[in-house]
């Protein structure tokens, strides 16, 4: 049998696993700089089934993204609901970053784009 892949981390209120969530962002990204390329597109990795408070992973995504040091030019996050498009939305800025953000939110009756900032 093949190995189990999961995309991110399982959330957990008894052991301290945000690091893990940062990892998925910072190691995505190493990867986009190896291969070139300079727009990154993220679901809200770990908020769905993996029962991730999705407030808590917008903020952790959107900070690990501003941190990280990458060439990687826009990264957008493709969001399914209204709650999530919110979330991510409201994500305050921790800290400067040359790296455009947007959000986007899919839902069955609509797309819509919104939150696009750059910071310098």
């Amino acid at each position: 049998m093949g190995k189990c892949f999961r995309p991110g981390p399982v959330f957990s209120e008894q052991e301290d696993r945000p690091a893990l969530l940062v990892s998925c962002y910072r190691e995505s990204l190493r990867v986009a700089d190896e291969l070139g390329a300079r727009t990154v597109a993220f679901p809200a990795v770990s908020a769905g089934i993996y029962g991730w408070p999705m407030d808590d992973a917008a903020r952790i995504a959107v900070q690990t993204v501003r941190e990280t040091e990458t060439a990687v030019e826009e990264v957008t996050f493709v969001l399914f609901g209204e709650r999530a498009y919110e979330a991510f939305a409201q994500a305050d800025p921790l800290i400067d970053s040359p790296v455009m953000i947007s959000v986007v939110e899919i839902s069955p009756t609509r797309v819509r784009l919104g939150k696009a900032c750059l910071i310098c």
